[in-house]
């Protein structure tokens, strides 16, 4: 910082201020949120809440589907093949 009498320069701010204009720090998925959104997300912190809430879901879908059994009851086609010489044995014995 240089003072005169009348005038203080501040130059290492005026530095960063021009290297502020041409570096944007936003991600760009950050970007692609908003600018896709529908004017629906305003800020990148709206942003973030998007792009972690989707995250969590989707991890949340993911292990259930890989760690939790279904509860259909379906069977498999070794399981009918078993269930068909189970009920033709009873046949046979009455």
């Amino acid at each position: 910082m240089y003072e005169d009498d009348r005038v203080i320069f501040d130059e290492d701010n005026q530095i960063r201020k021009n290297v502020d204009i041409y570096f944007d720090e936003t991600p760009t998925v950050v970007k692609f949120v908003i600018k896709n959104s529908g004017g629906l997300i305003k800020n990148k912190k709206q942003a973030y809440v998007v792009l972690y809430s989707f995250i969590t879901i989707s991890l949340i879908i993911t292990f259930s589907k890989i760690f939790l059994k279904s509860n259909n009851n379906e069977l498999t086609h070794a399981q009918k093949i078993q269930i068909q010489e189970i009920e033709q044995m009873q046949k046979l014995n009455k």
